[in-house]
């Protein structure tokens, strides 16, 4: 379900992902462990404008059940 969310559900082999697939990649891993508290330093850097689009918004929708602290240098993200 993470991963049709998050558009990835058609990646390839970890050794065949982008820098900014890697880095959703490791945001759904973070996810799905279903932390009490999100730490992510510059989440969205490596990714696309579309990739980071749908980031921004399930994170905010994963923020109701749990603390979330995203580290940023961009405006867009806040």
């Amino acid at each position: 379900e993470l991963l049709k969310a998050a558009g990835l559900q058609e990646l390839g082999h970890v050794s065949e992902l982008s820098g900014g697939q890697a880095a959703q990649v490791a945001l759904l891993r973070a996810l799905a462990a279903r932390p009490e508290v999100l730490v992510v330093d510059e989440p969205f850097a490596a990714m696309d404008v579309e990739s980071a689009a749908r980031w921004r918004h399930l994170l905010r929708m994963s923020a109701a059940d749990r603390t979330t602290v995203i580290v940023t240098h961009s405006r867009v993200d806040l």
